[in-house]
């Protein structure tokens, strides 16, 4: 087993109506986007602790990362 496979973490996702307005008009990347921001935190031994990470991403970017996570462990 490789060492990341050990190194387990935790995606909170504060869904629902907990994303938030920004008080100043957001950067338009297209016309649907980006809306609301919702608040997301990673839990684990490789997280940068009190990091905090203004780069948009996609929902999508968390299953990316689960897929990527599962091929390195899987050699």
């Amino acid at each position: 087993m490789r060492q990341e496979a050990s190194m387990p973490i935790a995606i909170r996702i504060f869904a629902g109506w907990l994303g938030f307005w920004e008080h100043v008009a957001l950067p338009r990347r297209d016309r649907w986007a980006p809306g609301t921001r919702v608040p997301t935190m990673a839990i684990g031994p490789m997280a940068k602790r009190g990091f905090v990470d203004r780069t948009p991403y996609d929902h999508g970017s968390i299953l990316r990362t689960i897929h990527s996570a599962i091929q390195r462990c899987a050699g």
